[in-house]
């Protein structure tokens, strides 16, 4: 969820679970789940209720964007990390799911 410096989500960028599923059950939205590999697939739940993934979701764990000493690669980047995600959806159409841990 994109926040603003004080921590308060942008109501803007916010999607209501009913909607996300409308989306994925029509095809038009894509949910990015950002967990490490193993978690999505359901091997290695060490924090999550329920082993797995939502349902029409694809993996693209969030260390695929962060270079070898733990920081973001550089902006000009990491458009190309997303580049085979956005094949079918634009980026407004995209909802990113990331759970710590």
């Amino acid at each position: 969820m994109s926040r603003r410096r004080g921590g308060e989500p942008l109501p803007d960028l916010l999607v209501a679970v009913e909607q996300l599923k409308r989306g994925l059950d029509e095809g038009v939205m894509l949910l990015i789940d950002a967990r490490a590999s193993a978690r999505y697939r359901g091997e290695k739940t060490p924090f999550d209720p329920v082993a797995g993934h939502v349902p029409g979701a694809v993996n693209h764990p969030g260390r695929l964007n962060l270079a070898d000493d733990e920081c973001f690669l550089p902006s000009a980047l990491l458009p190309e990390n997303f580049t085979s995600l956005l094949v079918r959806f634009s980026p407004r159409r995209l909802a990113h799911s990331w759970v710590p841990g």
